[in-house]
């Protein structure tokens, strides 16, 4: 049997975090989905035990999105990055392209 992959969501509003969880309920299966606040507590959580995919938002207080995600693409530059975002800035885009395989603008389809 194939390992769960491990998929690590980021985002500092609470209900966000809550709409992934319900929204790949579903994953748990395939997924050992694990849940953070901050990209403090993320970075945190990757020392611990890397994970295959990350999924971020970009804009969040202390460290944001891109800071951790340059700090991920150094440290474990195999880990899958994605990024969720509700806000367009063509600057914070340009200085995510070689930062993260995907980007994705919030609403979007689970």
């Amino acid at each position: 049997m194939n390992e769960k992959k491990r998929v690590l969501f980021v985002d500092d509003e609470e209900k966000v975090i809550r709409s992934y969880e319900r929204a790949f309920l579903d994953q748990d299966d395939v997924w050992d989905m694990t849940f953070k606040n901050s990209g403090e507590e993320a970075f945190k959580a990757f020392e611990l035990e890397p994970f295959d995919v990350i999924v971020t938002d970009i804009r969040m207080p202390g460290m944001d999105g891109i800071t951790l995600l340059k700090e991920i693409t150094k440290r474990w530059p195999d880990t899958v990055r994605i990024i969720v975002s509700g806000q367009f800035d063509e600057k914070m885009v340009l200085n995510s392209i070689n930062l993260a395989h995907q980007y994705l603008f919030k609403p979007c389809e689970p």
